[in-house]
């Protein structure tokens, strides 16, 4: 916490180093702790895309989805192209996977090799029982990743390769998995 709060004094107008800050203390279960940097954040008047992206990340952490959804699409509209992964990941939360698709989608448009882009089409694919199509995104996912294989895009790639019947490659990559 002392560390934080050095880091914070020193990099005071830091907007993402608080939503980072943040969202480590809530994983590690220090959530009150939190506190302080979430009224940070909260306490800023957003004036650029980077701004608003930063706010609705924040919302984005405390589950209040509509907020999120507001602060990104203002973020994308002001040039902040990484809102609508973000904004995408806000929709598939909310289990709303289409417009999730879409937002993702959107974001490959301009960054078709980004690996969690990739990840995340491939996840929704799946959850749809789209199987080819999600072997086709995660096999992507994986390429893109420069050789840093997501344990979550491999977990999912085994998955879709069990499902579509690609017994064998399930069963090769399982064991590189394990």
């Amino acid at each position: 916490l002392a560390d934080y709060a050095e880091a914070v004094s020193l990099n005071s107008g830091d907007v993402e180093l608080c939503v980072h800050i943040y969202e480590d203390l809530v994983n590690a279960g220090l959530g009150e702790s939190g506190q302080e940097y979430y009224d940070k954040v909260m306490s800023i008047k957003p004036s650029s895309g980077e701004e608003y992206y930063f706010v609705g990340d924040m919302y984005f952490l405390t589950g209040d989805y509509e907020n999120a959804k507001t602060n990104l699409q203002t973020a994308e509209a002001e040039g902040c192209d990484k809102a609508l992964l973000l904004l995408g990941q806000v929709y598939k939360a909310e289990g709303s996977d289409e417009e999730a698709r879409s937002a993702f989608s959107s974001y490959m448009e301009k960054y078709p090799d980004d690996a969690e882009a990739l990840g995340e089409l491939g996840a929704i694919a799946l959850s749809a029982g789209e199987y080819e199509d999600a072997v086709t995104y995660l096999e992507s996912a994986l390429e893109a990743s420069d050789g840093g294989a997501d344990a979550e895009i491999e977990k999912n790639l085994i998955a879709a390769y069990e499902y579509s019947g690609d017994f064998e490659s399930a069963s090769g990559l399982a064991r590189e998995y394990l």
